[in-house]
């Protein structure tokens, strides 16, 4: 799933286009995360939220 900055990225405080991948999860400690970047709207949310379900098979 693409987020650009030309969209729903200038509102979320992205400056530059993004990129979730929810077929390739990984995880980071919160100590390696400086600062928030921005934020994703309900909408994008619920379609990651729908797409990790599926990747993770989750009902």
């Amino acid at each position: 799933m693409n987020v650009r900055r030309g969209d729903e990225g200038q509102r979320t405080g992205l400056t530059l286009n993004s990129v979730v991948r929810c077929g390739s999860l990984i995880t980071y400690n919160r100590s390696l995360i400086l600062r928030i970047i921005g934020r994703l709207s309900p909408h994008v949310m619920q379609q990651i939220d729908m797409c990790l379900k599926a990747a993770l098979g989750i009902p």
